[in-house]
């Protein structure tokens, strides 16, 4: 077992100064770590420097994020604090060690409440589990069954990174699908047929613009629509499955969810 203290290897004067913060979903639901995906600077220099009325840095300090993965942690960067801003610390990237970002995962049972913790009383406890061999992208296609509320920052980052496996699957499948305003527990439901691009070209649509062309959308900010809008499949079909055969279908499931009487489907 690789400890992150022997990994990292710092100075006695760096170690009394150092402080490793625990990255975990915020009060409205953002998962840091699908928000390092789609913009790594949002959470390098958003989440890991943010402070609250409570301030856990001093100048000086030298902070190591970790973003939760899973049932382990992704190590997504290191920063000196430099100084203070309104809502946030300055801070200073620590180059020396970018070679793990994006790749370290490690593994570390965070008994306290407290999600930023000295690097003396735990670094001798964070067990390194492995190395990536290439940044962490996100997880590979799951299968479509298993696609399933997709937040609108981890469908932006399948569509504008070209994940390869999630382009393969979804270029190439026709289906039904489910939009869900967690917010207002609105539903829509679509389709995707080869006469609007298949599966992929419809949610990038989406990525794109928002509302995807559909009017109910238009009237939201697109701001909202990121921080509410969920995406999942209801059903897929081979791409030779004829087109009339989905939308049959999305009529079930608009029926079947009740998404013209009171969600976002005008028909």
């Amino acid at each position: 077992m690789i400890r992150l203290d022997q990994l990292f290897q710092l100075k006695p004067d760096d170690a009394a100064k150092a402080k490793v913060r625990f990255l975990v979903q915020d009060p409205a639901g953002e998962d840091p770590l699908e928000t390092y995906l789609a913009d790594p600077s949002r959470v390098e220099y958003g989440w890991t420097l943010h402070y609250n009325v409570k301030k856990p840095f001093r100048i000086g300090d030298l902070v190591f994020a970790f973003c939760r993965k899973h049932g382990d942690w992704l190590f997504v960067g290191a920063k000196e604090i430099t100084g203070m801003g309104k809502d946030s610390y300055l801070g200073r990237n620590l180059d020396e060690f970018d070679c793990w970002k994006g790749r370290l995962v490690a593994s570390y049972w965070n008994r306290s409440q407290n999600l930023v913790r000295r690097w003396n009383g735990i670094a001798a406890s964070i067990e390194v589990r492995s190395l990536l061999e290439e940044p962490y992208s996100g997880d590979r296609f799951p299968g479509y069954e298993k696609v399933e509320s997709l937040s609108f920052g981890r469908l932006e980052q399948i569509v504008k990174r070209r994940l390869p496996d999630w382009v393969a699957a979804l270029s190439n499948a026709k289906a039904v699908y489910l939009v869900t305003d967690v917010r207002s527990n609105r539903l829509y439901v679509g389709s995707a047929t080869s006469s609007n691009g298949m599966l992929l070209k419809r949610w990038a649509d989406y990525v794109d613009s928002g509302h995807g062309g559909n009017a109910e959308f238009r009237k939201l900010p697109f701001d909202y629509i990121k921080a509410n809008f969920r995406y999942s499949i209801l059903e897929h079909f081979t791409c030779t499955t004829p087109d009339c055969e989905i939308l049959q279908r999305e009529q079930v499931w608009k029926q079947r969810l009740r998404t013209i009487q009171s969600g976002y489907n005008r028909n």
